[in-house]
């Protein structure tokens, strides 16, 4: 992934360089895994780290496929970084296909600013759902289920 770059930030600039400087916050790696393929079920991802009353804090697009031409760009797994804020939070990724959001995926993160990395795996059995606030779509035996979002050590990962 390295050159491509994220919209919708404070900032855009390439992935190379590191997002933390452009706020002056840590960043927050997420790892996106799962059995959505791009461009079938996913064209771009919307990734944000979230306060503990799930306010963003941080959020950029990162676009899957070339709108224009419909190339491939990136595909999953990936992994891609924003600025992570500090203390109690989320870290959301949200899979969209034409603009449309089609899967979500979120973590409880203790310490944003300690933390690292997470992972966010998206899959097809919680494609269409829509969980209560603090909840996340979990795949369990091949079907998604609502659950109280994981902390940032639990599973599901990668």
């Amino acid at each position: 992934m390295t050159g491509k770059t994220l919209t919708g930030f404070a900032c855009s600039i390439p992935l190379t360089l590191a997002l933390s400087g452009c706020l002056g916050d840590p960043a927050l790696d997420f790892r996106v895994c799962g059995d959505a393929e791009v461009p079938g079920d996913v064209d771009a991802l919307r990734i944000s780290v979230l306060d503990p009353d799930m306010h963003e804090i941080h959020a950029a697009v990162l676009e899957l496929v070339d709108a224009d031409s419909g190339d491939v760009l990136d595909s999953i797994p990936l992994t891609t970084s924003i600025p992570s804020g500090t203390g109690l939070g989320w870290a959301r990724v949200e899979a969209l296909l034409e603009g449309v959001k089609v899967i979500t995926f979120a973590r409880r993160v203790a310490d944003l600013d300690t933390q690292g990395s997470v992972d966010m795996p998206i899959n097809l059995s919680c494609l269409g759902m829509s969980c209560p606030l603090g909840q996340t779509c979990v795949e369990e035996s091949g079907e998604g289920k609502c659950k109280i979002a994981p902390n940032a050590s639990d599973p599901p990962g990668c």
